[in-house]
């Protein structure tokens, strides 16, 4: 079931932007409304689900792997398809159908072990003492950062309430050399 659903909702996709690859490639033709790639969508279901059949059942070969098997044939009927129609450079047009079974083949001949395990939650002291430690790696970071890049230097201001508005709090440089670019301050 899993291989099929790759084909129906896989194969589509990459047949119609390769198909489109190509035929920029070949021709310079550019996609001009987004109609005649959902056009092209919908005419490779049908041939994503004759594909998932000959995967299931080149997968069961012994004698070369599914992904070749499946790949070779969606290749060649591609170029069958195209060379019955008479069109010039047929066996670029079977990267059309190759590249969408080679990657729909091999991403259903995956196993579900290869998959990650559970690996069940740490105990509470190392996810606090991990959060303490992130909390400083952040601090240590930040500071680090405005020294590199930041204009001012974060050790050399001081802020002060400003009497004209308290609630507003200003940066005053530290020493007087500073202070003859600023605003007057006494």
């Amino acid at each position: 079931m899993r291989r099929f659903l790759i084909y129906l909702f896989l194969f589509p996709a990459i047949a119609t932007a390769s198909l489109y690859a190509v035929l920029y490639i070949l021709t310079g033709a550019v996609v001009d409304s987004l109609s005649g790639p959902a056009f092209v969508y919908i005419m490779f279901i049908g041939p994503a689900l004759v594909v998932a059949l000959i995967d299931r059942w080149a997968s069961r070969l012994s004698v070369i792997p599914g992904v070749i098997a499946t790949t070779l044939f969606a290749y060649g009927v591609s170029v069958l398809t195209v060379a019955l129609a008479g069109t010039r450079d047929v066996l670029v047009f079977g990267l059309v159908g190759g590249i969408p079974a080679a990657v729909c083949s091999w991403l259903s001949s995956l196993n579900r072990s290869v998959m990650a395990t559970y690996d069940p939650p740490q105990p509470m002291w190392k996810r606090n003492l991990a959060g303490i430690l992130d909390f400083f790696l952040v601090f240590l970071f930040a500071y680090r950062w405005c020294q590199k890049y930041s204009a001012i230097d974060p050790m050399r201001l001081t802020f002060l309430a400003n009497h004209s508005h308290p609630s507003a709090l200003v940066m005053r440089p530290t020493n007087w050399v500073d202070c003859q670019y600023c605003w007057p301050l006494h």
